[in-house]
């Protein structure tokens, strides 16, 4: 088999093949990065209260301006065992009734150290959203027209229960 080397005799031919090339090779970095790219937003809320003082932050994950994740970290800390036990027990209970009702949900609660740890972690490509807004008729402000959680309504939703967003 001959190989043969394409030869260009003009300069300017060579010169415009290589900026094709490149715009090319550009095109399709920028069309990779829209079509992967994911954004982080992230929420925060802290409140202090008798017996406890709870900080949680909330990740949220969107791709085209919708919501694909939450993962939100909550930090519990009270002297009080008695109550950190009694919050570990209603949050299993409840993400148990959430996950079983809706999907989407992981989630992890532990006691120590007079402080509780829950990390739970919302996937929205497996949530029930239609049933969920039909359970709760508040989320409507918070979805679009196809009942997609829109990540402005997401930031929205964390404004209302007393969070602070960046963005």
């Amino acid at each position: 088999m001959v190989r043969r080397k394409i030869h260009f005799k003009n300069k300017r031919i060579k010169r415009l093949v290589l900026i094709l090339l490149v715009l090319i090779l550009a095109l399709f970095i920028l069309l990779f990065y829209l079509i992967f790219s994911t954004k982080k937003t992230v929420c925060t809320f802290e409140s202090n209260q008798k017996d406890y003082q709870i900080s949680t932050k909330y990740k949220i994950y969107s791709k085209n301006d919708l919501v694909t994740k939450v993962i939100s970290k909550s930090i519990v800390e009270s002297s009080s065992t008695k109550v950190l036990k009694e919050m570990e027990q209603n949050i299993n209970k409840q993400y148990k009734i959430l996950n079983d009702k809706y999907s989407g949900y992981d989630y992890k609660v532990k006691v120590r150290d007079k402080k509780l740890i829950s990390v739970i972690k919302i996937d929205y490509k497996k949530y029930n959203m239609k049933d969920f807004i039909r359970e709760n008729g508040a989320m409507r402000a918070y979805v679009n027209i196809n009942k997609q959680y829109t990540l402005d309504g997401a930031k929205e939703y964390y404004k209302s229960i007393g969070a602070t967003c960046n963005n």
